[in-house]
């Protein structure tokens, strides 16, 4: 139990480094690498810049280790039945559901719609709300919950560090890509906890389902019916104005 503790705190306290290591970065790529004082050019290793950039890659790189160390350990086991267990004990079955509710929304209005490609933010939304209540299973909301929580989390580290706007510099939006991801694995992770807990699969598919086709379906209803802009066009909402509007001229 001891270990447990230990490696949950191992796991925290990278999470944290990893931040302060991200802000750092961010903070030195501000700098200039490359300026003229004096009339005299300075080149990138006399740069100020160089210095927090090796702090905060080094910091970066050690909390990274020490996550994967924590990690392999299972500290995100622990975590999740830690939280499951706080959930249980001290939350209610109904405020349970309310707090999911509540965090599904905060999320969906002021996180994946301004940061994410807005069919991307649609499908994670419903897939995730639908998939909690549909399953009708306590152990499978908390972890699915927690799964969602950690995702967010990351955005919120990504938009707060700076990072979301230096990934997103190209043409193709990273942090859609990434988030793309993660959908998949959310998909991937339901259908281990369903399996897990004895209930059925076809549920997920059909949540599945009915999460691609919704906005598959809306979007280009609003898009090019009803002539709406929507929130955020990347890395699915783009090549789709593109395909529409050359067929359309």
């Amino acid at each position: 139990m001891e270990q447990s503790n230990q490696r949950q705190s191992d796991f925290i306290t990278s999470v944290i480094l990893l931040a302060f290591g991200l802000f750092i970065v961010m903070r030195a790529f501000g700098m200039p690498m490359e300026a003229a004082y004096g009339g005299v050019q300075t080149h990138w290793y006399v740069a100020p810049a160089l210095f927090p950039l090796i702090v905060g890659a080094a910091i970066i790189l050690l909390s990274v280790a020490l996550m994967g160390v924590a990690i392999k350990a299972g500290a995100l086991k622990a975590l999740s039945g830690s939280a499951g267990e706080f959930f249980s004990q001290k939350i209610s079955e109904k405020n349970q559901r309310v707090l999911v509710i509540a965090l599904a929304l905060l999320a969906f209005i002021y996180l994946f719609i301004p940061f994410v490609d807005f069919f991307i933010a649609i499908m994670t939304f419903l897939f995730f709300i639908s998939t909690v209540f549909y399953m009708e299973n306590d152990a499978l909301m908390r972890k699915l919950t927690l799964y969602f929580a950690i995702e967010c989390a990351v955005l919120i580290l990504m938009a707060a560090t700076g990072l979301l706007n230096v990934v997103n510099q190209g043409y193709i939006a990273v942090s859609d890509v990434i988030f793309l991801l993660a959908f998949v694995g959310m998909v991937i992770y339901a259908r281990r906890l369903a399996k897990a807990e004895g209930l059925q699969l076809k549920k997920v598919r059909t949540v599945l389902i009915v999460s691609i086709v919704t906005p598959l379906f809306l979007c280009p209803v609003f898009r090019y019916f009803l002539l709406v802009p929507l929130p955020n066009e990347g890395l699915i909402l783009s090549p789709m104005n593109m395909i529409y509007y050359a067929i359309k001229y």
